[in-house]
């Protein structure tokens, strides 16, 4: 199942998706997702904790933390909606620095690579799939932002702002995540100024 990419706001900020799945069950689950999830009491919302370091813009020095962050706000949104939380995985998180390398050194913004290759090909190649003999769900969400707009909590809050990658970041099947942050942008993207470029990539392993 594709969803297709989009842009959202200005010039400043994009972000596109993509969301692979295998097997008919799996596509029930996050259909399913868009009408069954609710959000919890606004005085819960209110009262949640902030995650540290989510006002963090990219930087060479900081991007684990920022990477940190940005899980935290996710897991954050899905506690609100009453789902359980992604644990963060090496394999995943691998693949989601690799997007955001490429995306700079081959000058691209986009699900898909020059090359043809997607997010569910690049998991389906690492250990992440060992043990997955019913298959693989991957979901994906990429962003740029300029460093006006590029902290972690800026950046989940555009994709929440999105319906389908809001519905991604909900989607109640997805178990584990890993997130890759760079503080560059492709050319393509906004060519001579610097900022934040996330992949997060969401997975779950069916057997």
């Amino acid at each position: 199942m594709r969803v297709p990419s989009f842009r959202y706001g200005g010039p400043l900020l994009a972000v596109a998706a993509i969301l692979c799945l295998c097997g008919a069950a799996a596509l029930a689950g996050i259909a399913g997702a868009r009408t069954r999830v609710h959000r919890r009491s606004h005085a819960r919302s209110a009262s949640a904790q902030p995650c540290r370091w989510e006002s963090l813009r990219p930087g060479a020095a900081n991007l684990r933390h920022v990477e940190r962050g940005t899980l935290c706000l996710i897991n954050r949104l899905r506690s609100e909606y009453g789902l359980s939380r992604v644990r963060p995985n090496f394999p995943l998180t691998r693949v989601a620095r690799r997007q955001a390398r490429l995306m700079v050194a081959e000058d691209y913004f986009a699900d898909v690579g020059p090359s043809g290759q997607t997010p569910i090909s690049l998991v389906a190649g690492t250990r992440y799939s060992i043990n997955a003999s019913g298959g693989l769900s991957v979901g994906q969400n990429i962003a740029w932002a300029t460093p006006e707009r590029d902290t972690p909590a800026q950046i989940v809050a555009a994709w929440f702002a999105s319906p389908p990658h809001r519905a991604i970041m909900l989607a109640p099947e997805f178990t584990d995540a890993g997130v890759g942050v760079i503080p560059n942008l492709p050319n393509v993207a906004h060519a001579g100024v610097r900022g934040g470029l996330y992949v997060v990539e969401l997975g779950a392993r069916h057997r």
